[in-house]
C-alpha cells in the first residue's frame, strides 16, 4: 500500500517541498486529458441540451433519468425535512443563522457624492439576477456538502439575488440526500436539478431545455467541475478555481518546526483513516499530495504557507492571532 504520510525537511529536501507546493495541477494546466474531456462535455451539452445531460448522468452517475425528473419537485425538497434527523435540522438552522448574520455586515451601500457646482455622482450596488450553485454529492451522491448549500446560497440571498438554481449529482436511486434537501428547504430554494459534474456547469452556463442559463456559477467540485468553470469563465462569472479539495487529488499539508509532531500526526492519520467512511479517497489524496514539511521555525512555515496560498488554513499555535495578522494569501483561516 502506498505510504499515506510523507515527511520532508525544508532544509535538505527543497526540491521535494517545491513540488508539494506546486498548485498547477489544481487548475489542470498539466492535465490535457481533463481539459479535453471537459471541453467535449461542454460542447455536447451546448449543442444537444437535455439529451446530453441525461446521457452523461447515465454514464457518470449510473442513473437513468427521464427529462421530467431532472428538476427536483417541490414536494421532494420539502420531504427532505421530515427525512432528516432533528439534530441535523437544528444544526442547519443554527449554521444558517450564523452565516446570514456575518454576511449581512458585508452589504455595500450606495454612495452619493455632491460637488460644489451642484452635480451629483452615484455609485450603485446591484445584485445579480440569476446565480447557479453547484453542490458536490460526494461518492455516488451519498455525502453531499450541506455546508456548500449554506455558504454559497445565503450570501446570494443577502445580496438580493432574485433567482438561485442548484445542481447536485443524484444518488444511485436518482434521489438527493435528505440532509441536502432539508438545507435547501430551510433556505426556501425551489429550483433544484439532479445533475452533476462538468455537464451541470455546462447546463448552467449555456442553458438547456430544462435549465435556464445563469450569470454566475459558484460552488466547489472535483477537477472536472473546476476545469469546466474555468472554460466557461467569461460567458459567466465564477468563484475561485482553487476549490479542488473534493477530489482524490486534493492537498493537505502540515508545516511545523517539530519532526516529532509531524511523525505523531502521521500515526494519528493512520488511526483516523481506519474509521473514515471515505478512507480510500482521503488515503489517495494524502499519498499523492499530502504530508508534513519540517521547517526551521514558524517564520519559515509562514513563508511556505504564503507560497501555497491554501483555501483552508489552520493556525494551531500558541498565539494564532499574531500569526493570522500576517497571513495574506489564504481563503478561510481558522485560529486555534
Amino acid at each position: 500500500m502506498e505510504k499515506v504520510w510523507r515527511i520532508f525537511s525544508s532544509i535538505t529536501e527543497r526540491a521535494e517541498v517545491a513540488m508539494l507546493l506546486d498548485r498547477r495541477w489544481l487548475l489542470g494546466e498539466e492535465r490535457a486529458e481533463v481539459r479535453e474531456a471537459v471541453a467535449a462535455i461542454l460542447t455536447r451539452v451546448r449543442r444537444e441540451g437535455d439529451p446530453a445531460l441525461l446521457e452523461y448522468t447515465r454514464k457518470f452517475d449510473r442513473v437513468d433519468l427521464p427529462t421530467a425528473r431532472l428538476r427536483v419537485a417541490k414536494e421532494e425538497i420539502l420531504a427532505g425535512i421530515e427525512n432528516t434527523p432533528v439534530e441535523l435540522r437544528e444544526a442547519i438552522a443554527r449554521a444558517a443563522g450564523n452565516i446570514r448574520r456575518f454576511h449581512e455586515t458585508q452589504l455595500r451601500r450606495d454612495i452619493m457624492v455632491a460637488h460644489p457646482d451642484g452635480s451629483l455622482l452615484f455609485l450603485r450596488f446591484l445584485p445579480l439576477q440569476r446565480v447557479g450553485v453547484y453542490v458536490p454529492g460526494g461518492a455516488g451522491g451519498l455525502t453531499p456538502l450541506i455546508s456548500s448549500v449554506l455558504m454559497n446560497i445565503i450570501p446570494a440571498q443577502v445580496a438580493g439575488v432574485e433567482e438561485i438554481a442548484v445542481c447536485s449529482p443524484p444518488r444511485p436511486d436518482g434521489s438527493l440526500a435528505p440532509g441536502l434537501l432539508a438545507a435547501l428547504a430551510h433556505l426556501g430554494i425551489e429550483e433544484v436539478y439532479r445533475v452533476g459534474g462538468a455537464q451541470a456547469v455546462a447546463a448552467m452556463a449555456y442553458g438547456t431545455e430544462s435549465i435556464r442559463p445563469v450569470e454566475k456559477i459558484v460552488g466547489p467540485g472535483n477537477r472536472y467541475v473546476t476545469e469546466a468553470k474555468r472554460q466557461v469563465f467569461g460567458l459567466v462569472g465564477i468563484d475561485l478555481l482553487a476549490q479542488a479539495e473534493h477530489d482524490p487529488e486534493a492537498g493537505a499539508i502540515l508545516f511545523t518546526p517539530f519532526r516529532s509532531l509531524a511523525e505523531a500526526v502521521g500515526r494519528a492519520m493512520e488511526d483516523f483513516l481506519a474509521t473514515l467512511p471515505r478512507a480510500e479517497v482521503a488515503r489517495t489524496s494524502l499519498a499523492r499530495y499530502g504530508g508534513a514539511v519540517v521547517t526551521r521555525d514558524l517564520e519559515e512555515a509562514l513563508e511556505l504557507v504564503e507560497k501555497l496560498a491554501p483555501e483552508h488554513l489552520e493556525l494551531m499555535v500558541a498565539d494564532p492571532w499574531a500569526l493570522a495578522a500576517r497571513v495574506r494569501h489564504a481563503g478561510a483561516v481558522f485560529l486555534g
